[in-house]
């Protein structure tokens, strides 16, 4: 072994070994070093693309279920039309009989409304980046939803007041009804007590008879369905009452609870007709048909844009 007398003469002696060593050493560093960065890069760019499927993932399930909220809403929307179509239907055809019309059962109206987050936002102004009317779209969707949500509210408010308005007028109908029942009773036991033993063959006491049983029979059915008390029981009683009684006060008093009674069925009529013309055709409503094909046509849109 070489014995130095001083570092100097060992590091002269050795030089090119030291500068192998050192630079072997950096080179190796710098390879550690430089492996260590791309592992580093390489599980950042898998966790950033493991990320930006997941949020791809999350946007395209938010539009999915978006749009098949969307169908199921446009589809809920005809239906109801529909229904309320038949309703005026049933109303035209008999104004006097009692009609209630289907209101779906479904909170498709709401829930959709309730859907406008950040998250179905991003979702859809990201899925058509090139759509210059995008975040116009958007908002539009949820005007046309609360038109819409609003348009059956109204609808179900206007069927609601109705309803008071007719009740109103068939309290005032059942109330004269009675009181030309009571008043046909009292007449006929006038006659009894005048005529014991012949009052069954008097003239005045079978047509009050007549009409009794008429009203009797109609009464089994309650007062909703009008129509019959209208053609069976209040026309031909108006026009034979004043020919048929003795008493022409009591014929006043019967003839003017009759002419209430049509009066106000008149009214009911009229009145329902009316009624019925909100709830007809709304599928040629321009207002309500723009609103769901709308909605239909941003349905489209995202089936047709939105990849998973």
């Amino acid at each position: 072994m070489i014995q130095y007398s001083n570092i100097c003469e060992y590091v002269c002696d050795n030089r090119y070994s030291i500068i192998i060593n050192v630079f072997s050493t950096v080179i190796g560093a710098f390879l550690g070093f430089l492996f260590a960065l791309i592992i580093y890069w390489i599980g950042n760019l898998n966790a950033r693309k493991k990320l930006k499927n997941a949020k791809d993932e999350k946007a395209y399930n938010t539009l999915k279920r978006f749009s098949i909220l969307l169908k199921t809403l446009v589809k809920s929307c005809n239906r109801q039309n529909q229904e309320f179509n038949n309703y005026a239907t049933n109303l035209r055809n008999n104004p006097l009989d009692d009609h209630t019309p289907g209101f779906l059962a479904t909170n498709d109206r709401t829930r959709l409304v309730d859907s406008d987050t950040l998250e179905l936002y991003h979702s859809y102004i990201n899925m058509e980046k090139s759509n210059n009317n995008k975040f116009t779209d958007y908002r539009n969707i949820f005007i046309q939803a609360d038109f819409i949500q609003k348009f059956y509210d109204d609808l179900f408010i206007q069927n609601e007041k109705q309803k008071k308005y007719t009740f109103s007028d068939l309290k005032v109908i059942r109330d004269n009804l009675l009181a030309i029942s009571v008043k046909i009773g009292l007449l006929q036991k006038d006659i009894q007590m005048n005529k014991p033993k012949t009052y069954t063959d008097d003239r005045e006491f079978q047509f009050l008879e007549v009409y009794r049983a008429i009203f009797i029979r109609l009464k089994r059915d309650g007062f909703t369905k009008l129509e019959p008390y209208y053609n069976e029981f209040l026309i031909p009683f108006q026009s034979e009452i004043f020919d048929y009684l003795s008493d022409q006060n009591q014929a006043d008093q019967i003839s003017t609870h009759i002419a209430t009674v049509m009066t106000r069925i008149d009214h009911i009529k009229l009145n329902i007709l009316e009624h019925a013309k909100g709830f007809s055709d709304l599928e040629s409503n321009p207002n309500i048909s723009s609103a769901i094909e709308y909605l239909d046509r941003i349905r489209l849109q995202i089936e047709k844009n939105n990849k998973p």
